[in-house]
């Protein structure tokens, strides 16, 4: 009671009870003969538990506070994803009880072994940041590699594509040791009409093999990717021919080796070059054979220029011609006298080369031209290669005909059943050379 009345009389000030260790108390309003009584408000130290006498417990109305700890509790440690780790507090103390007065019981002191630790739902779930996955490398497949090899396509491609100056791409490497990059032979491909995205395969190959390095001269749908006026529906300029003006001026074409052309390329570009440079333009191979058509302006075909036309049977330039008429007509077009023409007609072929056609005979048909170029006699070993290889490509048909040093048609040729009675046929000193097969009379 003296504790209780000194703490009543003398509370310390409002800084000083935390700083000592004091915390309010505030006994709940009690009734008493119907009245309410005040409430006593009465500040008691953290380790002293008190007990009043039994008169003046209805009238102080306090509850009496549990023993506290002489220091302050401590503060939990913040949560690290772990189990918490709590300590079992000290005993508590004796209670201080004036005369008379009854001490509340003491609860017994908690063993630290009957303490279950805390688990929060995320413990038990695990850490919060869990550590990543190790990383495990695997064995390239052979899927990974052609998927691989597919997006260099691609990025070849859209270089090409992109591009509308000529960029060139250097050979990464001989792989079959037939070329190094110091002997390869520099491959000028015109853009417009070669197909340069729908057959990116076959040029990256031919760059990868480092045979031939290569540049890719202008730029498909560009603003001069359209006939001249002198076509039906033609444009003015900037057409084809303009186009193929700037490139003579840059000199793209003479630093070349060999060309590729293909359909509107090998009808307005490859002409204009022709004219241009005459027997010192480099070997050429058509695709569509463009040159060879009823154009609507005459061609000045050179009398020495080495020309490779790869021709389709399905081509939209056949038009209504049976497919004897369309190759005649296309023999019709060669000077008379030229030694160095070769006309691969592949019956299958439609106006775009698949790619397993276009990567078995287009390695060849460059390897013949520089041939013929150089040495001014007909590469019949090369061109009799073409001719395997497309048979190992698919089932392809047709007829490989080449004029021979008097300047006299030769065919060979390939595919279907009756292929290797009539190449027989074909190399018999007199015979009547045809290049037709079963059925292959018809349009």
């Amino acid at each position: 009671s003296q504790v209780v009345q000194r703490a009543a009389s003398l509370p310390p000030p409002r800084e000083a009870r935390h700083k000592q260790g004091f915390r309010r108390q505030r006994p709940a309003m009690m009734q008493r003969q119907g009245t309410m009584a005040s409430p006593v408000v009465v500040a008691v130290p953290w380790n002293v538990q008190v007990s009043a006498p039994a008169p003046c417990r209805p009238r102080l109305a306090i509850a009496t506070r549990k023993a506290q700890m002489a220091s302050p509790p401590p503060r939990p440690a913040p949560y690290r994803g772990m189990t918490r780790q709590t300590s079992c507090p000290a005993p508590r103390p004796a209670a201080v009880a004036g005369a008379g007065a009854v001490g509340r019981q003491q609860r017994p002191p908690v063993q630290q072994a009957q303490r279950q630790p805390w688990h929060s739902p995320r413990s038990r779930a695990g850490p919060l940041f869990p550590p990543p996955r190790p990383v495990v490398e695997q064995p390239t497949s052979a899927r990974t590699e052609d998927s691989a090899r597919r997006q260099e396509v691609r990025d070849d491609a859209f270089r090409a594509e992109r591009h509308s100056s000529p960029a060139s791409f250097a050979p990464t490497g001989a792989a079959d040791g037939r070329a190094s990059a110091a002997s390869a032979k520099r491959l000028a491909i015109i853009a417009p009409g070669a197909g340069t995205f729908t057959n990116a395969e076959v040029y990256s190959d031919l760059r990868r093999s480092g045979e031939f390095k290569i540049d890719i001269v202008g730029q498909a749908g560009a603003a001069y990717d359209r006939y001249p006026q002198w076509f039906p529906q033609g444009h003015t300029a900037p057409n084809l021919d303009t186009f193929a003006g700037d490139v003579l001026e840059k000199g793209s074409v003479q630093r070349a080796q060999c060309l590729v052309v293909g359909s509107r390329g090998g009808q307005v570009v490859l002409p204009r070059i022709w004219q241009s440079m005459g027997a010192a333009a480099p070997p050429t191979v058509v695709i569509n054979g463009g040159c060879a058509m009823g154009l609507p302006k005459p061609v000045q075909w050179p009398r020495s220029a080495v020309t490779l036309l790869l021709m389709g049977g399905r081509d939209n330039f056949r038009s209504n011609k049976t497919h004897e008429e369309y190759i005649a007509d296309a023999k019709r077009r060669v000077p008379a006298g030229n030694t160095s023409t070769a006309i691969l007609y592949v019956r299958e072929m439609p106006h775009m080369p698949p790619v397993p056609l276009l990567a078995a005979a287009l390695p060849h048909l460059l390897r013949a031209g520089l041939s013929w170029k150089a040495h001014r006699q007909t590469p019949v070993e090369e061109l009799q290669a073409c001719l395997a290889s497309i048979a190992k490509a698919g089932s392809w048909s047709g007829c490989l005909m080449y004029t021979n040093d008097r300047g006299a048609w030769q065919e060979l040729p390939f595919g279907g059943k009756a292929s290797t009675a009539q190449a027989a046929e074909a190399q018999a000193p007199g015979a009547r050379r045809r290049c037709w097969g079963p059925g292959m009379g018809g349009a």
